[in-house]
């Protein structure tokens, strides 16, 4: 990709099209069989329940926590790629090789979201956005830690 230019167009394309054979497919008519528990409604949404969820301090505790390091690893995030520059003789080669491996890493976040279900079933929400804050700040103050591209 990085020798064509044009490549990644032709790959946005093609995967443009594939998308839209399989939408094409689809049959909105067809539904899928739901068990009892899922056709039970529940309540309808409330001024009170609104007014209760605002002023549970519970509540503002884990927005404060996803918001916060959503910002922080995104600030990580965007500055990183300077950072990873520094380790090599052009910018250049560092911007190339920063490429393939952002490249090789989102391939593997991407195949690790298959898994993502399993794992919140097995040690719940609020445990696995725990895992998740830990993952990026050991991330995060790992980078700190680097003398090399290779850490």
């Amino acid at each position: 990709i990085s020798s064509d230019p044009e490549l990644i167009f032709w790959i946005g394309s093609g995967c443009a099209l594939v998308l839209a054979l399989l939408l094409w497919r689809v049959q909105p008519g067809s539904t899928v069989a739901q068990t009892d528990d899922l056709q039970e409604k529940s309540a309808p949404i409330s001024y009170a329940t609104v007014k209760n969820l605002v002023s549970d301090r519970r509540f503002w505790s884990l927005v404060l926590y996803v918001v916060g390091v959503a910002c922080l690893y995104d600030v990580f995030d965007q500055q990183f790629a300077n950072f990873f520059r520094g380790f090599f003789a052009s910018p250049q080669q560092g911007t190339q090789v920063f490429g393939f491996v952002t490249t090789l890493t989102e391939g593997g976040v991407a195949l690790m979201m298959f898994f993502i279900p399993w794992v919140l079933t097995r040690i719940g929400g609020k445990n696995a956005l725990i895992v998740a804050g830990v993952v990026m700040a050991m991330r995060i103050i790992g980078s700190a830690f680097a003398s090399s591209p290779a850490e």
